[in-house]
């Protein structure tokens, strides 16, 4: 290994389990482990995700420096590999010395432990065995084999306080008090690098020395791998209290933690697409989708706001349970939409989500929450940073961020496209390599995001396998001339080129595409995925002709992370991309996006609309395929029409008469 190199290699081991390599020129390759193992939102580490990420990159183990950790919060780690792969406490903490800056709280339990338990299946207690069977089996689907044959490992998270609650400040309610009391004053300016602690990996024998980091001090800095501007950096997802998520600053190189919000929209919006009957796992994407089936002017003023206003709105104790509030909140939006004079009794049917009531129940329960982000927005506004990051899984939702980005234009939005849990891996390595030069990746400067920082995953030589499968298309030597004369017929195309996105959105690399300007596309693409026939698809558009089709409100979005307007006069010509409020879930293709922006740019030259709809290849509850054979599978078993791996072009036989 070369002595002057630090690389890092990155774990998450909880649910959209990944892996990591950074160096000094930042993230080079992130593996989602569900790309590899089919199992959608994979929970737990296995050896094979690690060696992937060193075979893609040509490294071995012997060019790792160190290895970082961190996990779900609240919820154990998981080893599915535990013969290759160990995690334990470096040693007993000292109080002293390596928790001097909690300044005498305590944490949950043992203070002096890292790793509070270190079990196998068989060891569980009951209300672990009760998580596994609902959680990890019931509802993540992952295999008992798997399981059987897992360690599970609980981590005392440095932000896993308990008992300093009722210490250390004085609970306050009311959004308007975010600054003063909302947040938790002594963690004021702290830094993220106190939010690790000592661990040592053991990878097939070698041991490793790193840390295990906070899961939102990861969530923060993985937002760092897009961009070294100075920033703030929002983070939340489906934690509850103050794990839910909280506001940094990153400024000078370094990564501080501000205050701690609670807002907990995330988790109720989960909550709130299971009463829908849209499911516990993939459940908040449909809901998104689903809210615009229905309409309204604003969300009731006292019901907007973190868990504690919540609690004072509903007249409920301050020590009340996350889901007890979700509960009331839930039979509010309830009575507003029975007051409205609908059938709620349509609610939890999956088959009619799209009637009146669900449909109202989706959109108050969206505005709730975009007004809630909203507000706590407008009062960080006061710190006067030019650019705000989002991470998290609540970053995926889309018209929240563009109210933010609406809000605080013309500042940038800056969101990066493993915002969800698999991008974790990525922000404990940079938090590793932090801790070991005294400096984070220098970031080349860009006044854009580019969209070549998504397609950092895995790649399949399409050379040495095409052969195996077909014979390919001999057109005129133009794929991408060929693929828009297929779109221009009406022909629905597979996309397989190169190495994978990272995070849970396709952008070019594995899509499907499609016209957009035939309505019925809207029905037949969903058919081939086998979706719900209403929810909605995405347009991807040259970047230069973002403003021609759509409001531009950021003006950039390589990562189809932000909701536009469709221009009325494009409305019917772009009928298949074209949500029911007029809204579209838009990705731009700038020049480092191929082959999607050569097909883009040959319908140009046939006079056509510079957009496709673009959706990810894969099918329902499935993730996102990785290989050739996956993309031949799919290709031979749906209506697909064409399917382009690599260089080559392969076509139904009824295309080719």
């Amino acid at each position: 290994m070369d002595k002057t190199k630090r690389t890092i290699l990155g774990i998450h081991c909880g649910h959209d389990a990944s892996v990591s390599v950074v160096d000094e020129s930042g993230l080079r390759v992130q593996i989602l482990q569900e790309r590899h193992s089919r199992i959608r939102h994979d929970v737990g580490i296995n050896y094979q995700t690690i060696q992937l990420a060193l075979d893609t990159l040509d490294l071995s183990l012997d060019d790792i420096s160190r290895v970082d950790i961190t996990s779900t919060q609240l919820m154990p780690g998981m080893i599915q590999s535990p013969e290759e792969i160990e995690i334990s406490t470096r040693s007993k903490l000292n109080p002293d010395k390596d928790l001097a800056w909690l300044h005498g709280r305590e944490w949950v339990k043992e203070a002096e432990e890292l790793i509070i338990d270190d079990l196998s299946f068989s060891e569980l207690p009951p209300e672990y065995r009760e998580y596994v069977e609902t959680f990890l089996v019931a509802e993540r689907k992952i295999p008992s084999e798997i399981i059987t044959n897992s360690r599970f490992l609980r981590f005392n998270d440095p932000l896993r306080v308990k008992k300093y609650l009722s210490k250390n400040r004085t609970l306050k309610t009311g959004a308007e008090q975010a600054l003063k009391g909302i947040h938790l004053e002594p963690w004021t300016r702290q830094s993220a690098m106190d939010l690790g602690l000592p661990i040592t990996t053991t990878i097939q024998g070698r041991q490793f020395e790193g840390k295990f980091w906070s899961h939102h001090a990861t969530h923060a800095a993985s937002n760092l791998s897009i961009s070294s501007k100075s920033r703030l950096i929002f983070t939340h997802d489906g934690g509850v209290g103050f794990q839910s998520g909280g506001l940094w600053k990153f400024h000078r190189g370094n990564l501080n933690l501000l205050l701690l919000h609670e807002l907990e929209l995330g988790q109720f919006y989960d909550f709130v697409a299971d009463q829908l009957g849209l499911g516990k796992v993939g459940g908040a994407g449909k809901l998104m989708g689903l809210a615009a089936y229905g309409a309204g002017k604003e969300p009731p003023q006292n019901l907007i706001g973190n868990i504690n206003d919540w609690k004072k709105s509903l007249n409920l104790p301050i020590s009340s349970e996350s889901k007890v509030v979700y509960e009331k909140l839930y039979n509010e939006i309830l009575s507003i939409v029975k007051n409205q004079g609908l059938d709620t009794s349509l609610i939890g049917n999956p088959l009619r989500v799209t009637e009146a009531a669900p449909a109202q129940v989706a959109w108050i329960t969206q505005a709730i929450v975009e007004s809630s982000l909203l507000k706590f927005v407008q009062l960080i506004s006061k710190f006067r940073k030019k650019h705000l990051g989002m991470s998290g899984g609540f970053a995926l939702n889309c018209p929240s961020n563009s109210l933010v980005a609406e809000f605080i234009s013309p500042r940038s939005v800056l969101v990066e496209p493993h915002c969800e849990d698999g991008g974790c891996s990525a922000g404990a390595a940079f938090l590793g390599f932090k801790d070991l030069t005294g400096n984070f990746p220098k970031i080349q400067r860009s006044k854009r995001l580019p969209s070549a920082h998504a397609f950092k995953s895995a790649a399949t030589d399409d050379k040495v396998i095409v052969g195996n499968f077909s014979k390919a298309y001999q057109g005129t030597g133009n794929i991408d001339f060929e693929i828009a004369q297929l779109i221009a017929k009406n022909k629905i195309v597979g996309l397989f080129y190169m190495n994978s996105e990272i995070g849970p959105r396709a952008l070019g690399h594995r899509s499907i595409i499609a016209n957009p300007a035939f309505a019925s596309n809207w029905e037949r693409v969903n058919k081939i995925k086998s979706r719900e026939r209403w929810r909605p698809f995405a347009p991807a558009v040259l970047e230069e002709d973002l403003g021609k089709y759509f409001s531009s409100v950021p003006k950039y979005s390589p990562f189809m992370l932000f909701n536009y307007k469709v221009k009325p006069e494009y409305q019917s010509l772009l009928s298949a991309i074209t949500h029911k409020d007029g809204t579209s879930r838009v990705q731009t293709v700038d020049t480092e996006n191929m082959p999607l922006r050569n097909i883009l740019n040959e319908l140009s030259k046939m006079g056509l609309p510079t957009v496709v709809l673009n959706t990810s290849f894969n099918g329902p509850g499935e993730p996102i395929i990785q290989t050739i054979e996956e993309a031949f599978n799919f290709f031979n078993s749906t209506d697909l029409d064409a399917l382009r791996i690599g260089e080559s072009l392969f076509l139904k036989a009824t295309l080719e008469e």
